[in-house]
């Protein structure tokens, strides 16, 4: 059974480690985006999907009598 090492820091993590969404495995210290330097913008991500989720509902104007 081969062990994982932290992509950062090269600590040995085994079954503990952390997979990133850039697809690495980070030790618990490195897991964190800012941590590692993560190449993956989650801002954009997540505000793409609550654009996706909510869209903007307008009502029709009332016509004036």
């Amino acid at each position: 059974m081969s062990k994982s090492r932290c992509k950062k820091c090269s600590k040995k993590v085994g079954l503990l480690g952390y997979e990133c969404s850039c697809s690495f495995i980070f030790c618990s210290k490195c897991r964190y985006a800012e941590e590692h330097n993560c190449i993956i913008n989650y801002m954009e991500k997540e505000r793409k999907q609550l654009e996706k989720n909510n869209p903007l509902i307008k009502a029709e104007k009332l016509e004036r009598i």
